[in-house]
């Protein structure tokens, strides 16, 4: 076995390229500039990987991520942080059939802690026009604001149904600390490449966001 030490590889033109042979190993910390093609398997990597983020935006109507199709993935999951309304009302999801038009056919299921309060929810069966992810309204303010993580699953194809599952904390539109949990599904079993996140009235203000996508 031939061994290559050396501090720094570099192509021979400004921009080029260098291509490793089969079943090269490297160890230690190795950083790679550029953009980067592997093939073949790659062992040791993270499996998890960062599909799209964004950064903030200021009273929209609602924010709208593209959800990868393929086979690779297992699950993807969205961390947005500090969502608030312009009025007191819930937030909504919406998945988009495949190269169409959002599905308006959901089941959903809240259920939310706030303070000074037991336990409460709220939930929509087959035939429901929206998926709520939210029981107790999303305030109108800075210091009511909610952070989310969102997992998404079964989206790649249509012998499944696309289900969600989110956990939430921030204030409730009257100030109190809440913690909020809750899943649904669409109720057609399609592929749904987009999903959008939504007041249910009035435009909202997010901070920024990223789409997490777990490899098989």
């Amino acid at each position: 076995m031939s061994k290559i030490f050396v501090d720094t590889i570099e192509p021979k033109t400004t921009g080029g390229s260098i291509t490793f042979p089969e079943s090269s190993t490297f160890s230690g910390t190795s950083t790679f500039n550029g953009t980067s093609n592997f093939t073949g398997t790659v062992t040791g990597a993270s499996p998890t990987v960062i599909v799209s983020s964004g950064n903030a935006g200021s009273a929209v109507s609602n924010l709208e991520i593209d959800l990868p199709t393929d086979a690779s993935y297992h699950k993807f999951e969205l961390s947005i942080h500090d969502i608030y309304n312009s009025g007191d009302t819930d937030l909504a999801v919406a998945f988009r059939t495949s190269g169409g038009s959002y599905a308006t056919n959901y089941t959903y299921s809240t259920m939310e802690r706030t303070y000074g309060a037991s336990p409460n929810g709220a939930s929509g069966n087959s035939g429901s026009g929206n998926a709520q992810i939210g029981y107790y309204n999303l305030g109108n303010a800075l210091i009511e604001a909610n952070s989310y993580n969102i997992t998404i699953t079964n989206n790649k194809t249509a012998s499944y149904h696309t289900k969600y599952f989110y956990t939430a904390y921030g204030l409730a539109s009257n100030a109190y600390a809440t913690i909020r949990v809750g899943g649904g599904s669409v109720n057609v079993a399609e592929i749904n490449d987009r999903l959008k996140l939504y007041p249910l009235s009035g435009t909202m203000t997010h901070g920024e966001w990223v789409l997490y996508g777990w490899k098989k």
